[in-house]
C-alpha cells in the first residue's frame, strides 16, 4: 500500500516494494541487490520483531549503497521515534501515515517542501522535531499492487492453524484496508496512537471494484477486511453487505470488531454477504481482570453466550482474541475465559499483554525486542509464568475448519 501510494507522487520515478522477510531473503541477495539496483532511498520497516536485524540492515545499506538515503518507518518508530537516532539514519517517520511520511520526505528532498510533517529528519547529526504528520483521507489511500506481495509465502504462513497467523490454512487470502483509526482506545492498543481515534474509511464502491479486479488477475479465494473495529460504522456495513448480495457474488470474507458492534441482525446480514469469520477483541470474561479496558469491552458471560448462539445460527466461524497478563488478570481468570470460549465451540486466539508504555528510547534492542507480544514482562511466579505460557502456546484444540466454507482455486501442493 505505501509502495502503491508513493508510485502516485510525481516525482518518484520508480519503486520496488520487498518482502524480505517473507522471501526468506539471505543476507548475500540482500547485498547484491543493494550494489547492483542503486536506490535513491530506502525506506525501511521497522517492527517489534525485527529489531535485532534493523542495525545490521543499516551497517549493509551504508557500506553497499553509501549514496541512498535511508529513511524508517513503522510501529516501532511511532512509539519511540528517538530510539532509532542511534542508528546511521536520515529521517524517521514518527507520527500520521507510513506512506505520507515517506512522500513527505521524498518531496523535501526534490525542494518541493520547507517542512516535514511527521518527519524528524538527521541534519548533521541533529534531528529535527517535527510537527504532527499527514493523516490522509480514505479516499487518498492507494490499493496494493498484488504484484508486490509474495502470496505464495504468506500462502504457507497460514498453511498450520496452530501457529495462529491471521490468515486462513490452504486458501489464499487479499487482505483490504478498510479503515483506519479507532475511538475505543484500548490502553494496550498501539493504533490509536498509530492512527488516531477519528476512523477513516474507504468507499464502498471502491472497496468492491479493487476486490472484483483482484479476483479476476489472481486465485485469490477470500478476503480478509482489515479494520480496527469493522463494524463500527454500522450503515457502511450494512450497505455493503447489501450490494454484496444485490450482485450475486458474495465471495468469502472475514472480519474483525467488537461484541458491542454486533447484534443477531447485523451477523445474520453478514453471513448471507459472504461472511465466514467474525473475530471480536474479547480480551477477558473476568470482571477484576475488565477494571482496566474500555466500558464497551466489560463483556459479560450471558452477552458471550448469545453472541456464539448467533455466529453459529449464521454459519460464522466466532475467532476471540484474549489477552493473557492482562493488570490484575490471575491465571484462573484467563484459564476460565480461554475454556468459556471453547465451550461454545468458538476458536480462542491468546496474545500476551505488553505495557507499550513502558517502553523506553534508552533501551537496547534486546529490550525492545522483549515487547513483541511474546514474553510476559510483568513479575510472576516461576509456575504461574509457565503456566500463562502454556495457555499461550499450547497446542490448539478447536482448530479451524473455515475453510471447508470456502472454495478451493489452487492445487494443494500449491501450498
Amino acid at each position: 500500500m505505501t509502495a502503491s501510494y508513493l508510485r502516485s507522487v510525481t516525482s518518484i520515478n520508480n519503486v520496488r516494494c520487498i518482502d524480505a522477510g517473507a522471501l526468506n531473503l539471505t543476507w548475500r541477495e540482500l547485498s547484491k541487490m543493494l550494489v547492483n539496483e542503486k536506490f535513491d532511498l530506502i525506506a525501511i520497516a521497522n517492527e517489534f520483531g525485527t529489531v535485532l536485524a534493523f542495525k545490521r540492515f543499516i551497517e549493509y545499506a551504508r557500506r553497499l549503497s553509501p549514496e541512498s538515503k535511508l529513511i524508517t518507518f513503522g510501529r516501532l518508530s511511532y512509539q519511540i521515534p528517538k530510539f532509532f537516532e542511534r542508528y546511521n539514519l536520515d529521517a524517521i517517520v514518527q507520527s500520521g501515515d507510513f506512506e505520507a511520511g515517506v512522500a513527505t520526505y521524498v518531496e523535501w528532498l526534490n525542494g518541493k517542501r520547507k517542512d516535514t510533517p511527521g518527519v524528524s529528519v538527521n541534519l548533521k547529526g541533529k534531528w529535527t522535531q517535527p510537527e504532527l504528520g499527514i493523516f490522509l483521507e480514505a479516499e487518498d489511500w492507494a490499493f496494493p499492487d498484488i504484484k508486490d506481495i509474495p502470496y505464495e509465502a504468506y500462502d504457507k504462513l497460514y498453511f498450520d492453524d496452530t501457529k495462529k497467523f491471521c490468515g486462513i490454512p490452504e486458501r489464499r487470502e487479499l487482505v483490504i484496508l478498510i479503515a483506519r483509526g479507532c475511538p475505543i482506545n484500548c490502553h494496550f492498543c498501539e493504533i490509536p496512537q498509530q492512527q488516531g481515534l477519528r476512523e477513516r474509511r474507504r468507499p464502498i464502491s471502491a472497496v468492491i471494484d479493487y476486490i472484483e479486479t483482484c479476483f479476476k488477475q489472481a486465485p485469490f479465494e477470500y478476503v480478509s477486511m482489515y479494520a480496527p473495529t469493522f463494524t463500527l460504522d454500522r450503515l457502511w456495513v450494512e450497505d455493503f453487505c447489501q450490494r454484496l448480495i444485490e450482485r450475486g457474488n458474495c465471495f468469502p470474507w472475514k472480519c474483525v470488531t467488537t461484541i458491542f458492534h454486533l447484534d443477531r441482525e447485523l451477523i445474520s446480514l453478514m453471513a448471507r454477504s459472504g461472511c465466514v469469520r467474525i473475530s471480536i477483541g474479547l480480551e477477558t470474561l473476568a470482571s477484576n481482570s475488565q477494571k482496566t479496558l474500555p466500558r464497551i469491552k466489560h463483556t459479560k458471560d450471558t452477552k458471550f453466550d448469545e453472541l456464539a448462539t448467533w455466529c453459529a445460527k449464521a454459519g460464522i466461524e466466532l475467532n476471540c482474541f484474549i489477552i493473557l497478563g492482562l493488570p490484575g488478570q490471575t491465571l484462573d481468570n484467563a484459564k476460565y475465559t480461554i475454556e468459556k470460549v471453547r465451550s461454545k465451540g468458538a476458536r480462542c486466539r491468546p496474545t500476551i499483554y505488553t505495557p507499550y508504555e513502558k517502553l523506553s528510547s534508552d533501551m537496547d534492542e534486546e529490550t525492545v525486542m522483549a515487547y513483541d507480544r511474546q514474553f510476559f514482562l510483568q513479575k510472576l511466579s516461576p509456575l504461574e509464568e509457565a503456566e500463562f505460557y502454556k495457555l499461550a502456546f499450547g497446542e490448539e484444540l478447536n482448530p479451524t475448519r473455515v475453510m471447508s466454507k470456502i472454495p478451493s482455486k489452487l492445487p494443494l501442493q500449491q501450498v
